[in-house]
């Protein structure tokens, strides 16, 4: 299993600048993206999807992760996700957003369970309060058709052709992770960090006894 986050968008509807280098909590949101889901999954490969060329880029290589340069980030998410299954190292695939630092504790451990208890599947997705959500798992069966995706169209455009047996619908009690698309975002993404009485913040919600608690 490899956790992926994919990181090449042009956040065009930001407003101006690239959302993943704003700062959350003193570090930037890819930064802290990262550490959140190595954090929850520090037993598993991780790979990012970045830009070829950029700040981003650069970043991602301080990160200490596996990183996957793609050329043709301004054709969408789809190009990002052919990057991504061209070079899995360790099928299925837990794909994360790197817009999304403050992750779910209950989803990713949701399909984590789902993964190892149902190996077959095409693809399984968490469903916060029938909202659906990340991380999102692949299996390398579902690999020939999401090389064939194009432009903004991503692996969950591929939901409803797959059948029933094929895919899990995995419901989640709990509100969606925030993501950051619009300034708004931003604002909300700020109000999430939480001050301890020393100043530092404190958003790693796992407890440091493996994956989530698990190992």
């Amino acid at each position: 299993m490899e956790a992926v986050i994919l990181a090449a968008g042009l956040s065009r509807r930001l407003g101006g600048g690239d959302k993943l280098l704003l700062p959350v909590g003193g570090e930037p949101v890819l930064a802290r993206t990262v550490r959140a889901v190595r954090a929850a999954l520090p037993t598993l490969p991780c790979t990012v999807v970045v830009p070829a060329t950029g700040l981003v880029r650069e970043l991602a290589e301080r990160l200490g992760v596996r990183v996957l340069l793609n050329p043709d980030a301004a054709e969408g998410v789809a190009s990002s996700l052919r990057v991504a299954v061209r070079a899995a190292v360790s099928p299925p695939l837990l794909l994360f957003l790197g817009d999304q630092p403050f992750l779910s504790p209950t989803g990713i451990r949701a399909v984590l369970d789902t993964a190892r208890t149902s190996p077959g599947l095409f693809m399984a997705a968490p469903w916060y309060r029938d909202v659906p959500g990340h991380p999102v798992l692949l299996g390398d069966n579902i690999f020939p058709a999401l090389l064939e995706l194009t432009g903004d169209r991503g692996a969950r455009s591929l939901w409803g052709s797959l059948p029933e047996r094929a895919r899990r619908r995995l419901a989640i009690d709990a509100e969606p992770p925030p993501d950051l698309d619009t300034q708004e975002d931003y604002q909300k993404l700020l109000n999430l960090v939480p001050e301890s009485t020393d100043g530092t913040d404190r958003t790693d919600r796992t407890d440091g006894k493996g994956e989530l608690g698990d190992g």
